[in-house]
């Protein structure tokens, strides 16, 4: 499912003097598309442009000039993207301060340096009894778990019920049980929504998208019991892990620990400023290695300095497997209180090859950033646990996902034509995002997008 959200922000300073305000929002895996602030009797309005147009208006900005004929000294509105032109960054934060010991109403919205999944915004100097609006548009993928429907509503409805009978060629005695399966003539396997662009836009908001959501029948894949699995466990130790997140962190590992496959082999690593592997190599899943690692478990601390997740992460990628034939899986449990996120999601990015990812987020104030950021690079899912509740759920979740068999090498062919009253047919060119087809899995729904333009 997609979710368009419109959120709208007034501040208004009752006091006698300027004031500057702050404020922060998550925005996790979203993209947004609308940006507008109203302060007194301007309003401004971001738009979409090519990129060539961008870098000019940035340029144009690192030099002092105005942008789009906007007086940055009057009005300084700047969104910072993610990339790497600190430098714009940097202009965007100055030119923002000088606006404001001017005098001047100014924003300042800005992607968290350290969190990517946050939205910081500055409105500085609103005047005494002033008023500034904010509207921001955004949309994003919704995934849905443990869905629920309330029928108390249908409490007073009238039942009616149907049983189909069905003729045994033999005859049969009663004297033992009677398993009957049940299964969907034409189970749901493929979604298909159709959006069409705005022609008053430019770039990609002009373009029709076609989201595509396929939910694989993987026939003749191999048992999950038929394959050989190591589990390697990347705990966060940090100090920023005290508390009631490092006590997660310890439930959740006793839960993995009791609930392993038999014919597994594993590994734990503890990471903090420096990282330490419980055993030289992974090893066999037995009775003896069990009570090692809940030992280790009962002991664990949240007791080795900051959180350098990255040499941890590289260090389990970059480990010899176990042989030919074993997959190995990562879960890696941690708040996700690191400076280096993107490097970090772009170190298992290109180590996809190597193992599956995923993620546990632990606290209330977890980066979904990095958690979301590092599952979809690892092809593993994510899952957050904020109070106690949740752990059971998460772990099965997460390990029912890690035991999941795979299918590679996935060929997608988009086929769309633009059919004329005479018969002909022209193809049309499809832009595919994610561009990259990851493996596929049974029973999880794999989203793609295809952006064209009309004829």
């Amino acid at each position: 499912m997609l979710s368009d959200v419109k959120v709208e922000f007034l501040y208004e300073n009752s006091l006698q003097e300027a004031l500057e305000a702050s404020f922060v929002f998550p925005l996790n895996n979203v993209a947004v598309y609308h940006f507008e602030a109203q302060i007194g009797d301007k309003k401004i309005v971001s738009v979409c442009r090519p990129r060539a147009e961008i870098r000019r208006i940035k340029c144009s900005v690192e030099k002092g000039f105005p942008a789009n004929s906007i007086s940055l000294r009057d009005l300084a509105i700047v969104r910072v993207v993610k990339d790497n032109l600190k430098r714009v960054a940097n202009r965007a934060k100055e030119t923002y301060d000088s606006a404001v010991e001017e005098g001047h109403t100014a924003i300042l919205a800005e992607q968290d340096e350290h969190c990517a999944d946050l939205f910081k915004m500055n409105i500085g100097n609103i005047p005494p009894n002033g008023k500034v609006a904010i509207v921001l548009q955004y949309v994003g993928l919704i995934e849905g778990k443990n869905m629920k429907t309330d029928t108390s509503k249908f409490s007073h409805s009238e039942i009616i019920l149907t049983l189909p009978s069905v003729k045994l060629s033999s005859e049969f005695i009663p004297d033992h049980d009677l398993q009957m399966v049940l299964s969907l003539s034409d189970p749901l396997t493929s979604l298909a929504s159709l959006e069409y662009g705005d022609p008053n836009q430019s770039s990609i908001l002009a373009m029709n998208c076609l989201m595509v959501q396929l939910l694989p029948d993987i026939p003749n894949v191999v048992s999950s019991k038929d394959m050989r699995y190591e589990f390697v466990f990347l705990i966060d130790r940090s100090g920023s892990m005290e508390g009631d997140n490092i006590s997660y962190a310890k439930t959740s590992l006793l839960l993995f620990l009791k609930s392993l496959p038999m014919s597994c082999r594993f590994q734990i690593i503890g990471f903090g400023s420096d990282f330490a592997a419980l055993f030289s190599e992974p090893t066999d899943y037995s009775e003896e290695s069990l009570n090692t690692a809940v030992n280790y478990q009962k002991d664990l601390n949240a007791d080795m300095g900051g959180t350098e997740a990255y040499n941890a992460l590289k260090s389990a990628l970059h480990s010899t497997p176990s042989g030919v034939g074993w997959f190995k899986q990562i879960i890696f449990l941690t708040d996700g209180d690191v400076g280096n996120a993107d490097e970090v999601i772009g170190l298992v990015r290109m180590n996809v090859d190597k193992a599956r990812v995923f993620t546990i987020g632990l606290g209330q104030g977890v980066s979904t950033a990095l958690i979301g950021g590092v599952a979809r690079a690892g092809n593993g899912t994510a899952e957050f646990v904020r109070d106690p509740s949740q752990l059971q759920s998460a772990v099965m979740r997460t390990l029912s996902a890690a035991l999941q068999p795979r299918a590679d090498n996935i060929e997608m062919d988009w086929k769309l034509v633009e059919k004329f009253h005479d018969g002909k047919e022209k193809p049309i060119e499809v832009v595919v995002v994610p561009k990259q087809i990851t493996p596929i899995f049974p029973d999880r729904f794999s989203t793609y997008f295809g952006f064209f333009k009309s004829g």
